[in-house]
């Protein structure tokens, strides 16, 4: 939750979010699918 309060909600990266909780994001993927977003710009 501290990145969010840090960061926002747009601020925060996957990345970031899979450090903080001791994972890799090959473990993020494999629970929630292929978390790589197109953003508009």
């Amino acid at each position: 939750m501290g990145l969010f309060w840090r960061y926002g909600f747009e601020g925060t990266s996957l990345a970031a979010l899979a450090e903080t909780m001791g994972i890799n994001m090959p473990s993020l993927d494999a629970t929630f699918g292929n978390t790589t977003v197109d953003r508009p710009e």
